[in-house]
């Protein structure tokens, strides 16, 4: 007797359960909201974030390849320094028919070095300058250019060189303004190229060093900063690849909550029915 009273009771508390009091079509139609919305939800969620990913991915690497190319450009620099400082002091020990040639080619050089000494410190690329050189060109002015180069290294004659370094400076005063902003620049380095006349190696130091260490402070100013947008980079999409996951975790999750909800209510059902043949037996087979 006291069994089917037991019976009766979890029979009782299982029909008033909530769930009970919902119908199949209610149970099915809730399971299948709960699905829907954790796909939704990781569809939504994981599309954001791989975007976010790949955005966080593609400025990574434009930072890599910039301080590779920068690295490039400062070698190549330092390369053409050094050549630069090997020419100038071979005037020195050079025959003087041969000075003239010597001095010419370590104003190229020195110009070279610092032009790219400035690009790598300003992101400037080969290409680039290659269009301000195309830009600037003047055929007519290289020409008087190139032709007083000839003379001026085919003689020795202080006066006649005085003449043409005179000739070289008019027609540099001469040249149109350059078209942009870049050329504006390279024109101002050459200002500093200037400075391979100087009659000695300290006034020639003393006007290129402060040029040459704020170019190299600007270069080691735009490493740091770079390096550190990269770490700050790195931190993003660490946290992107960690919310990528819970985001699938709570879909996931979802997903099984809807499915268990649908099966629940068919599990609850036969547990009822099964609890009443048990009860209904229980009270035929027990004595009057």
């Amino acid at each position: 007797m006291l069994r089917g009273r037991s019976l009766n009771y979890v029979t009782l508390v299982a029909a008033q359960t909530p769930l009970m009091q919902i119908s199949n079509k209610q149970s099915l139609l809730i399971g299948f909201v709960l699905s829907l919305t954790s796909i939704g939800l990781n569809s939504v969620a994981i599309s954001y974030i791989g975007q976010r990913l790949k955005s966080v991915d593609e400025e990574h690497s434009r930072l890599t390849e910039a301080l590779d190319r920068q690295a490039a450009g400062l070698d190549d620099a330092d390369s053409t320094w050094d050549r630069y400082r090997l020419m100038h002091n071979l005037v020195y020990a050079l025959p003087r028919e041969k000075i003239p040639d010597a001095h010419a080619d370590a104003t190229n050089l020195l110009n070279s070095a610092l032009t790219k000494l400035y690009a790598a410190a300003n992101d400037i690329t080969t290409t680039q300058l290659q269009n301000v050189e195309v830009e600037e060109a003047d055929p007519s002015l290289d020409e008087k250019g190139m032709q007083l180069e000839r003379e001026l290294r085919a003689t020795s004659d202080p006066e006649t060189r005085r003449r043409l370094k005179e000739a070289q400076d008019n027609l540099g005063k001469s040249r149109p303004e350059p078209k942009s902003e870049l050329g504006r620049k390279l024109r101002e380095l050459e200002k500093y190229v200037a400075a391979e006349d100087a009659d000695d190696d300290l006034t020639l130091q003393i006007t290129l060093l402060p040029l040459m260490k704020s170019l190299r402070q600007q270069i080691l100013t735009s490493v740091d900063r770079r390096h550190n947008r990269m770490r700050e980079l790195e931190n993003d999409r660490a946290m992107l690849v960690r919310r990528s996951g819970y985001a699938t975790y709570a879909a996931l999750a979802l997903q099984m909550f809807g499915l268990m909800f649908i099966v629940a209510k068919d599990l609850l059902k036969d547990l009822n029915q099964k609890k009443v043949t048990q009860s209904s037996t229980a009270s035929q087979s027990s004595p009057s």
